[in-house]
């Protein structure tokens, strides 16, 4: 009887571990709001929850961004307020992530650690305005780019749906003053 316990205590405790990996792997067609600016297919995506609630939801949206695909320096680490960075990995395929700024800047920039495919970045402001800059699936490698001119307005969170090409691709936001 102690040996079945013990076997039965082993499964399941197997079986509680293995969750999150299964939660994590669900996967969603992309959710956007009435009002998304584009007009295309959506994939269907892993959803990563962001890391705390985010405080803004979106109340109404700019005109799309088309995104330019040029590397830029990486800013001085005196200059930069706030980053934050999620690692994808290849057999998600394509992964949506949401981090929590809360800050005041003047530019945001993407640096990628890796190679990556870019679909769109949702940027919400404090205001209830969201900027969806469309990536239109580019290939990214190594380097820095800029996502959006800020014009000091205060960014509450960054969605951003990309996959990652390489074994893993580090995706960090880079917020500069």
């Amino acid at each position: 009887m102690t040996r079945k316990l013990f076997y039965g205590f082993l499964l399941t405790l197997a079986f509680a571990s293995a969750l999150p990996a299964m939660a994590a792997a669900k996967r969603t067609v992309v959710v956007v709001h009435k009002g998304w600016p584009l007009h295309r297919p959506l994939p269907t995506v892993v959803v990563r929850p962001a890391r705390r609630p985010v405080m803004v939801a979106t109340a109404t949206f700019l005109p799309p961004a088309v995104w330019v695909n040029t590397v830029v320096p990486l800013p001085p680490a005196n200059r930069v307020v706030w980053e934050d960075s999620e690692t994808i990995g290849a057999e998600e395929d394509w992964t949506e992530f949401t981090l929590n700024a809360g800050e005041r800047g003047q530019r945001l920039d993407l640096q990628i650690d890796g190679a990556a495919e870019l679909d769109f970045a949702e940027i919400v402001y404090d205001s209830g305005e969201s900027q969806v800059v469309d990536f239109g699936a580019s290939a990214v490698a190594n380097g820095v780019y800029t996502l959006a001119e800020l014009g000091g307005r205060r960014v509450d969170h960054a969605r951003v749906v990309a996959r990652s090409t390489s074994g893993s691709t580090k995706v960090h936001l880079l917020m500069e003053k």
